[in-house]
């Protein structure tokens, strides 16, 4: 039970309080559904794309919030300062009082809710947080993407978004677009937002990712039942496919990713016919596209098709940019009905 009065109104500092309850718990407060180190929407603004965060910074060894978009930062004092228009002092004043730690109101009412309970978290965790900042479509961008048959809205249905600034953790990189663009995709599961970084023009990293292995890149903006299925290896392919030829299409993280049966199981439940395209390495010692393709196809009795050598071209995205739209369309069709 708290006790009302333990502290003075006029003399309140950041220490005092945080001996009586944890930055968590005044965070969780004020943030409903709390979860720490992945991306929400901001409470600070309206946010179209998950670009809020609260996470432990082990250097100053407590909680803060960060805004990618505004790439505002602070801690959980400076987060209730901005969310109620306050200043520093002011913010402590709200806090002790919406938590009972003294009688004495300010300005505004109390919050009246629940207090939120203590919660051990992990303060050290290998987990990589992604954000970014995102900026529109250049056109060099949507040239870009249109090389492989993807246009402006196939990008935007598939949340696709350019970036203008990569936060790693601590870490901010400012993207060079007129020489490396990045590219991100989000996803949503299991009530967490995750992203997927694609630099095509990177060697080194070309993907950086914190999205879970058992997330399917496609499977929201696929419809409930359908005729045809192709299950490839990429968003790119997705898009791609689903653009150029009007197939549905879903895609796994990686071709090494298994997947797991009762999805699969799932899947064959609500599509007639379901095919497998993964790369065509075929200017390579091994074709590891083809083993890992007919590998999960041998699994679970999928049909195994692949863009034939004389094209060229390892994968559906590929195939556009070099044999064009019309073309690819035709290969692909002539794959599944052979």
């Amino acid at each position: 039970m708290i006790n009302l009065n333990k502290l003075d109104y006029d003399l309140l500092s950041s220490e005092l309080i945080l001996e009586k309850v944890s930055d968590y718990q005044i965070f969780a407060y004020y943030i409903q559904g709390l979860e720490l180190n992945t991306s929400f929407n901001s409470p600070l603004r309206n946010d179209d794309i998950p670009s809020f965060s609260v996470f432990y910074a082990s250097r100053l060894g407590k909680l803060l919030f960060r805004d990618f978009a505004t790439k505002e930062k602070g801690d959980c004092f400076v987060f209730v300062s901005k969310l109620f228009g306050l200043n520093y002092y002011q913010s402590l004043q709200k806090v002790a009082f919406d938590f009972g730690l003294v009688k004495e109101g300010t300005n505004g009412d109390r919050v009246k809710k629940e207090l939120p309970k203590d919660k051990e978290y992990k303060k050290y965790s290998s987990t990589v947080h992604l954000g970014i900042k995102s900026m529109d479509f250049t056109p060099k961008d949507l040239r870009f993407w249109s090389s492989f048959g993807i246009s402006k809205s196939t990008l935007e249905k598939y949340n696709v978004s350019s970036c203008s600034h990569i936060f790693i953790n601590d870490y901010i990189i400012k993207v060079d677009n007129s020489k490396s663009p990045a590219y991100a995709y989000l996803e949503y599961k299991d009530e967490k937002y995750t992203y997927k970084i694609y630099q095509p023009f990177e060697k080194k990293r070309r993907f950086i990712s914190n999205v879970d292995k058992s997330v399917w890149q496609g499977w929201r903006q696929m419809p409930d039942t359908g005729e045809v299925l192709i299950i490839t290896k990429s968003l790119k392919d997705v898009m791609a496919i689903t653009e150029v030829s009007g197939i549905n299409s879903v895609s796994l993280q990686a071709e090494t990713t298994e997947p797991k049966p009762h999805i699969i199981k799932q899947l064959k439940q609500r599509f007639s016919k379901i095919y497998l395209l993964y790369d065509n390495d075929f200017n390579k010692e091994v074709n590891r596209g083809r083993i890992y393709g007919k590998e999960i196809a041998s699994t679970f009795k999928i049909k195994q098709i692949e863009i034939p050598d004389e094209y060229k071209s390892k994968d559906f995205s590929d195939l556009v940019k070099n044999h064009g739209k019309q073309k690819s369309q035709q290969i692909l069709i002539n794959l599944l009905n052979p």
